[in-house]
């Protein structure tokens, strides 16, 4: 008899297991990802991330980091989980960045931020893994002249090199942006600007006004790049600010100077 209760009691509980695992009552597989937001070195204010438009922000110092874990529901472990994060200037609604992304499982997602109120720098600081040869550059355009005439100018790239033929060298850099004013470029490349492998050569910038298709007068012998000051065409990265103020007339032609600050990572 006891045997008997201990066969039935083993039964049962094969049959319960089974209607178990024909119902789906198993625990739903759960998986987690994470995102971490960090603060550049050269980052010169406190900085606020916001997770998934919470009204709470966790605080990021200069050289900081801040996390969020994120657990992966059922239905988004194939598709991922769609998410999204803003960097503000501490305790106001200055945003410095925004994006919205998708974790995948198992993922962790870094993203580096640089603010400099010095240089009017901000935003996503991108790896700095760049080759050997070339610079990274990422330019940023403020009007300050008085009148405020030109919210968007055509800056004209071009190589010059400090020995004959001067202009139009064989390894010419012609570059051409349409920058708003207090609008980021996107980043970009520039080769190590070498002349017969040997000497260093500059980079100057022709202004254009797109509203009426004329260059602005200024002094061409500005360089935007200068070797003696940048060291170009070594995997560096560049921040640039560009401010164009005012300088003077003549005749009834307003000229211009272009300043310039930057950073170097």
């Amino acid at each position: 008899m006891q045997k008997r209760k201990i066969l039935f009691l083993f039964s049962l509980v094969v049959l319960v297991f089974t209607v178990a695992c024909r119902k789906g009552k198993f625990a739903p597989e759960q998986y987690e990802a994470k995102i971490v937001v960090s603060s550049s070195q050269l980052t010169t204010t406190r900085l606020e991330v916001q997770f998934d438009d919470l009204s709470s922000r966790d605080s990021l110092v200069a050289g900081g980091k801040a996390e969020r874990a994120y657990t992966l529901a059922d239905k988004e472990i194939g598709g991922g989980k769609h998410v999204r994060f803003k960097v503000f200037k501490a305790g106001t609604s200055v945003l410095i960045a925004d994006t919205s992304i998708v974790l995948h499982k198992n993922s962790l997602q870094s993203y580096a931020i640089i603010y400099n109120e010095d240089l009017g720098l901000g935003g996503f600081l991108n790896g700095t893994n760049v080759p050997s040869d070339s610079n990274r550059v990422r330019i940023i355009y403020h009007d300050h002249t008085a009148a405020k005439k030109f919210p968007r100018l055509e800056f004209q790239f071009y190589q010059y090199a400090d020995d004959y033929p001067y202009y139009d060298t064989t390894d010419n850099v012609h570059l051409v942006f349409l920058l708003d004013t207090a609008k980021y470029s996107n980043d970009f490349y520039l080769p190590a600007l070498r002349k017969d492998n040997e000497r260093s050569t500059f980079v100057f910038a022709r202004i254009k006004d797109p509203a009426t298709g004329e260059f602005l007068y200024w002094f061409p012998d500005v360089a935007v790049f200068d070797p003696s000051l940048h060291d170009l065409g070594n995997g560096n990265v560049f921040f640039f600010n560009f401010n164009l103020i005012d300088n003077g007339s003549d005749g009834g032609v307003d000229y211009y100077a272009l300043e310039s600050g930057y950073l170097q990572l």
